[in-house]
């Protein structure tokens, strides 16, 4: 709920007296420009509302007023420690990162460096309650540095919190399967003092997550985070991120700070794949901006579904390899014999990463190894993907797609079409 006896100066002063004890005048220029008066008078309230205290030249929070900074700061490296013990033991069990969901994972520098300048650079007082919409593995990471905090992530991936799930703090950390597109749960609205995502690089997702993050910090001054692609990521990139400017003030936001190419992300091996397919080696060569808001809590926007992706995929996680079947228009009652098409250049090696590739719109079957096809019988071969995930039989997979087909008659003579889509499919991934 808001909380008009405090204002965003006496946010400002709290956040200063964190840190450490202060002068009036170090006040004054911890304090955002705030006039002498102005931050004399709110002293002497606060002083009153026991806030804050005086001891001499200097004031201090009062003994009442929670200080998780001084715990944060104090224990930075110990929990870092923690940070990456965890951190460690998840990227060793993790599936490879995939395309269509737009994983870009930090390195450890960069992930280290976005979490030191996200909390201390933050300026309103430690958060209580942070979300990570997406971003799991990051929330997974900064979980550890904020040991007195309650921390949502929020992410689409049911196999990606599964993995997260034995190596965080199950009483701090709550995981959330959650797809923004669809409305945020009731109870998550006006939870978060702090929300931090780092979506596809496209105006778009930002518009829906800048949505959703407005309406996790309903009702509270809140800090909201989110990396910005560079200026050359695209041609337009220029103007995109002016348009993501404009969304940002249009939702009530005000920018507090900016951090350059801080963001610095592993090169995963689709994109890698991709790269070396043109003769291009290029390590880790990605970077991202840092911007850091305000939000004063007073904009709700209406809480409704919003797609961006059309199309609809299935997927399932094949010892470390993800795999996405396209969802397409075929009757349940008519079996299609199932069929991978190459493309045109007989090549299921992916060339591009890039969303506005029109070769995106004709793949059916995509692997996070970066291999592709076209597929006939999508539903048959979705059946054959879940038997070599369980290591089935042929003769177990043929009559998995019989049930799959209750109304339909499949002779025997379809299993070499099932055969032949199975062996070729084991050979992409490792069944």
């Amino acid at each position: 709920m808001l909380q008009p006896e405090k204002t965003l100066a006496h946010y400002a002063v709290i956040r200063s007296l964190e840190r450490s004890p202060q002068t009036f005048r170090q006040l004054l220029e911890s304090c955002h420009s705030l006039f002498p008066d102005q931050l004399l008078t709110l002293l002497h309230e606060m002083e009153v509302g026991r806030l804050v205290r005086r001891e001499g030249d200097e004031y201090a929070l009062d003994s009442s007023v929670p200080n998780q900074w001084r715990k944060i700061h104090a224990d930075w490296n110990e929990n870092l420690d923690k940070a990456y013990t965890s951190l460690s033991a998840i990227m060793g069990r993790i599936h490879l990162p995939h395309c269509l969901d737009y994983e870009w994972w930090f390195t450890h520098g960069g992930r280290e460096k976005v979490a030191e300048l996200l909390l201390h650079n933050n300026p309103l007082p430690a958060p209580g309650t942070v979300v990570f919409l997406g971003s799991p593995l990051f929330g997974a990471f900064a979980s550890a540095l904020l040991p007195e905090s309650q921390i949502y992530i929020l992410d689409k991936s049911n196999a990606t919190l599964e993995t997260i799930k034995g190596d965080v703090d199950e009483g701090k950390v709550h995981l959330m399967h959650y797809d923004a597109e669809q409305p945020l749960p009731q109870e998550l609205i006006g939870i978060a003092d702090m929300v931090f995502f780092d979506p596809p690089w496209y105006v778009d997702y930002y518009d829906l997550f800048l949505r959703r993050s407005m309406q996790l910090a309903f009702g509270r001054y809140a800090t909201v985070a989110f990396v910005l692609f560079p200026l050359l990521t695209r041609p337009a990139s220029l103007q995109e991120r002016k348009r993501v400017f404009e969304i940002a003030m249009a939702y009530g936001l005000s920018l507090v700070a900016m951090e350059s190419h801080v963001a610095h992300y592993y090169t995963p091996q689709f994109e890698q794949e991709s790269l070396t397919n043109k003769g291009i080696d290029a390590k880790n060569w990605r970077r991202g901006d840092l911007a850091i808001f305000i939000s004063d809590g007073t904009h709700l926007p209406e809480n409704i579904a919003l797609r961006v992706e059309k199309e609809q995929w299935l997927e399932l996680i094949v010892g470390k390899i993800k795999v996405k079947v396209r969802v397409k228009d075929e009757s349940p009652d008519i079996y299609i014999t199932p069929e991978l098409l190459d493309f045109a250049d007989g090549n299921v090696a992916l060339p591009t990463v890039s969303r506005r590739d029109p070769i995106r719109s004709e793949i059916d079957l995509w692997t996070s190894t970066q291999r592709g096809f076209k597929i006939k019988g999508w539903r048959a071969i979705w059946k054959i993907v879940e038997g070599i995930q369980g290591d089935l039989t042929l003769e177990a997979i043929f009559e998995s797609i019989r049930q799959a087909y209750p109304t339909a008659t499949i002779p025997d003579s379809e299993k070499p079409a099932v055969e032949k889509v199975w062996r070729e499919l084991r050979s992409h991934l490792g069944g």
